[in-house]
């Protein structure tokens, strides 16, 4: 088992802070150069933040980067046939590997989740999704043959994703105040970038997940468009094949636009700079990031049926009318809070560890 007290907070000097699981995985980010030499260290919240050089376990790190920078560039040749033959492939763990690591990282996270500040906000928003699909079914803007359905589909779309990255952008920046200032937030270092990360996430969200379900709901009709224009036989089969795989394909992408909120907060790059940062790390990572994932989403599912079935049930008997429609939609708005939460905050540990916390591998 991990010491849990051998944890550090590191305040890099842009401003930033992360968090390393282990002394040795300070000591190896400094070696590495991901921490530079002029940063500050603490173990808990409460303590005062101390240089690197004036810190007992790390020291001896500082004073050989400094003598390794004031050395002279040109080596000798037997420097020369040394480096040729590269570093040792050391692999060096900065956590814990295997899947129960990555279990152990999400069940920190659950921990984090049931918090009644997140929990509140979560349910808040949710509940403002609900309710906004409920207007735009009440004045009708599902309906084709209106003549205003595409302003009503465009809102129908584009509000509850405006709602979700506020929502997303409250429970990313407490989540992430609490693992680097290891306390509550206040108020005072929530609200005043609130609008600035929310429009960052809806924007990321409108472009990479809107464009997932354009050529989504674009594959799906494929098929029926191949078939329509009396192609040649085997096209209509291949459209449904082609059409298939790459639905199947694309689908996760869905999930992999989780990381979108803490890559926006953490970083605090521009819209296109956080498409970057998240397309970097999910093509570095993909099959870590989809167990990832999927670990996570079938937590926030368990989590989730004590609060989904009661409504299930409910909703299994003949109901009609508006008021039982209404209803049954605010009450399954309540019912997918712990799951919301629980993967927007299981997210940003995802992307702390994955970002800051990675092994070197003898391939690398």
């Amino acid at each position: 088992m991990r010491d849990p007290f051998d944890a550090w907070y590191v305040r890099l000097p842009d401003g930033r802070v992360v968090r390393a699981k282990t002394t040795a995985s300070v000591r190896h980010h400094v070696e590495t150069g991901q921490i530079p030499v002029d940063s500050w260290v603490r173990r808990r919240g409460d303590e005062a933040w101390s240089s690197l050089e004036w810190t007992t376990e790390f020291a001896d790190l500082v004073t050989a980067k400094r003598k390794e920078a004031s050395r002279p560039i040109e080596s000798s040749g037997l420097e020369k046939v040394a480096a040729s033959n590269g570093p040792p492939r050391i692999r060096h763990e900065l956590h814990t590997v295997g899947v129960s690591g990555l279990v152990e990282e999400l069940l920190t996270a659950l921990d984090s989740t049931l918090n009644q500040r997140k929990l509140v906000m979560a349910s808040f928003t949710c509940l403002a999704v609900s309710a906004t699909l409920i207007a735009s079914r009440l004045v009708g803007f599902w309906q084709w043959e209106t003549p205003w359905c595409w302003v009503g589909w465009f809102v129908t779309g584009t509000l509850p994703i405006l709602i979700l990255a506020v929502g997303t952008a409250l429970l990313t920046q407490i989540t992430v105040i609490e693992l680097s200032q290891f306390r509550q937030p206040r108020s005072q270092e929530i609200y005043p970038r609130l609008v600035v990360f929310s429009s960052r996430i809806a924007g990321c969200l409108i472009i990479i997940g809107g464009g997932v379900l354009v050529t989504l709901a674009g594959l799906r009709l494929l098929p029926g468009w191949v078939a329509s224009n009396e192609a040649v036989e085997p096209l209509p089969a291949l459209a449904v094949v082609a059409a298939l795989v790459l639905e199947v394909l694309l689908w996760p992408v869905i999930g992999l636009c989780l990381l979108l909120g803490p890559v926006a907060v953490i970083e605090d790059a521009s819209l296109l700079g956080t498409i970057g940062l998240w397309w970097s790390l999910v093509r570095r990572n993909l099959a870590r990031v989809l167990l990832y994932q999927g670990l996570a989403l079938t937590i926030a599912v368990i989590m989730s049926v004590p609060f989904l079935l009661p409504v299930w049930l409910a909703a299994s008997q003949r109901l009609d009318g508006q008021p039982a429609l209404i209803t049954l939609t605010l009450l399954m708005g309540v019912a997918l809070t712990p799951l919301y939460a629980y993967l927007v905050v299981a997210n940003v540990f995802i992307y702390l560890n994955l970002r800051y916390e990675f092994s070197v591998s003898e391939r690398e």
